[in-house]
């Protein structure tokens, strides 16, 4: 208990991209397939495992429906 109190914090490893380096990134991507894929996971905070797992009966209206989230929610 004694080693949690007096332990250095240890700095965070991810860094924050600011939004016009992500914009700048997703436009210059040529592939449809690789660019739709950016934009899912920038703009709806979706993970990589999710979006491949994307299938066309998903789709609904405008709306996706996603059957197994990582978040721990049901749809």
């Amino acid at each position: 208990m004694i080693r949690k109190l007096y332990r250095k914090r240890v700095a965070s490893k991810w860094e924050i991209i600011e939004k016009e380096t992500v914009d700048d990134i997703i436009f210059r991507t040529t592939k449809t397939r690789n660019r739709l894929i950016l934009e899912l996971m920038a703009r709806s905070g979706m993970r990589i495992g999710e979006v491949l797992k994307l299938r066309l009966r998903n789709l609904q209206d405008r709306k996706l429906i996603i059957e197994e989230p990582k978040s721990g929610r049901k749809h």
